[in-house]
């Protein structure tokens, strides 16, 4: 037994003098640095291997433990990004390098945070780069020497990919006006990703890859995949955040200035016939204001965010399209919209040159009745259409044709619907075959609603 506690003295004797020649020399590991990397992968909910540092700095002294970062919960501040650094990074991405050397930009671990969030909300076309990555620091001034990214797939996958990629982009983007105004492009786009995708409330999908596969996403995806598409008509995009409501969303240059987008929130899901233009074109105080307005729950109203340049101009924040469900068209040069009348049931169809300027048209007559009872919604629930010089619309009951060239308002015709029933929207038009697709319902959130087709005469 003596000999037993005479090994276990000297072994741990040895241990001491180890610890204390590593000490000595600087050579023992950075244990705050340890200690930081075991916090990040508690929040992990699962293990991740620790890969030590393998270099040395300028100044001699060892590298610290490459730091593991955990998936981020909720959105970082979005700032502007150093040219040459946003460089460096979108060249790593692009060529797939393995680690990136930082050392010349002298990045705290934090600022590296963002940076690489930065990129990662301003670049869909990065959409295989994890979110996790690994970096190390220098020991003594504690910059960011090397960035290690993490990648979804390998080289060769992502480049597979990124053809994709741009064909689903060049597809979209095919649809657009042929020389049209920022207004335009802008306006083909919202209502582009409002009338062919749906969230998802799995909470799964966030890039535009995956988006533009399964017409489906969260708010970064809507946001990412509006990036994509309108830089590739040239116009200008950057994402906007909010940790404090856990959600982000666009600021779209028209015409060289800012203005919100948010078409997550005006995204109006399985009505296929309708649109929201809430938060389309907004400034910094309108797309507040106009949330404030309708509301006393913080969860619905935009605040506390972030973005890199301010929305100050006000011009489309009380457009008279603001409270539409029907799509903005254009005819002939002029833009046409429905709008409800400001007490009951029924609106006006609007036109003009200038989507700031629009004037009534015709009204628009019916009553869309709630199920069961006497009482109908206020509102108009009409949808809009084009099919050569005509508008088409519906009121509850019945098809209708507006003509631009002669002026004229005329029946098309009345679809067999039950006592119960009433058309809720033209979402589709086939010209050639004079058929279009409407949407019947007993009542306007009805899990039953159906797509017929009407074939005019």
């Amino acid at each position: 037994m003596k000999g037993f506690f005479r090994t276990v003295g000297a072994s741990l004797l040895c241990v001491i003098l180890l610890v204390f020649a590593l000490w000595r020399y600087e050579m023992l590991p950075d244990a705050s640095a340890l200690t930081d990397w075991l916090k990040d992968l508690q929040g992990q909910g699962g293990s991740l291997q620790q890969t030590p540092g393998n270099g040395s700095n300028e100044s001699g002294t060892p590298s610290r433990p490459i730091e593991t970062r955990p998936s981020e919960d909720g959105y970082l501040p979005t700032d502007e990004i150093e040219e040459d650094l946003l460089e460096v990074i979108c060249t790593a991405y692009a060529e797939h390098w393995s680690s990136v050397d930082l050392s010349s930009f002298e990045l705290t671990a934090d600022e590296l945070k963002a940076v690489v969030s930065g990129v990662r909300y301003a670049s869909p076309q990065y959409f295989y780069v994890s979110n996790e990555y690994t970096f190390s620091s220098n020991r003594q001034s504690g910059f960011v020497t090397e960035l290690k990214p993490t990648y979804l797939v390998d080289k060769e996958t992502a480049q597979q990919q990124t053809l994709i990629y741009e064909q689903y982009v060049a597809e979209i983007v095919a649809g657009a006006p042929a020389n049209g105004s920022d207004f335009e492009k802008v306006l083909y786009l919202h209502d582009y990703f409002v009338k062919n995708y749906s969230y998802d409330y799995d909470y799964e999908i966030r890039d535009a890859y995956t988006f533009f596969q399964e017409k489906e996403g969260v708010c970064q995806a809507y946001m990412l995949a509006f990036i994509a598409t309108a830089d590739a008509l040239g116009i200008r995009s950057v994402p906007v955040t909010s940790n404090a409501m856990n959600h982000a969303w666009n600021l779209v240059e028209v015409d060289g200035t800012w203005y919100h987008m948010d078409i997550t929130w005006d995204d109006t899901g399985s009505y296929a016939s309708m649109t929201s233009y809430a938060y389309f074109l907004q400034s910094d105080t309108g797309i507040q204001g106009y949330d404030e307005a309708r509301t006393d729950d913080p969860a619905e109203i935009h605040h506390e965010w972030t973005a890199v340049h301010a929305a100050t101009d006000t011009r489309y924040d009380n457009a008279v399209w603001r409270g539409s469900v029907a799509p903005i068209v254009t005819l002939g040069g002029n833009y046409y919209c429905i709008v409800a009348v400001e007490t009951g049931a029924g609106g006006y169809l609007l036109g003009g040159e200038d989507p700031l300027a629009m004037d009534r048209i015709t009204k628009v007559d019916g009553m869309w009745r709630v199920r069961n009872t006497s009482s109908y919604y206020p509102g108009c629930y009409s949808g809009l259409a084009v099919l050569g010089d005509e508008l088409i619309y519906n009121t509850d009951k019945t098809m209708r044709a507006y003509n631009v060239k002669t002026g004229k308002d005329r029946l098309l015709g009345i679809p067999s619907l039950r006592q119960t029933q009433s058309l809720y929207g033209v979402c589709g038009v086939n010209a050639e075959a004079r058929e279009l697709t409407v949407v019947v319902a007993e009542q306007l959130s009805d899990e039953n609603a159906f797509e017929t087709v009407f074939i005019m005469p």
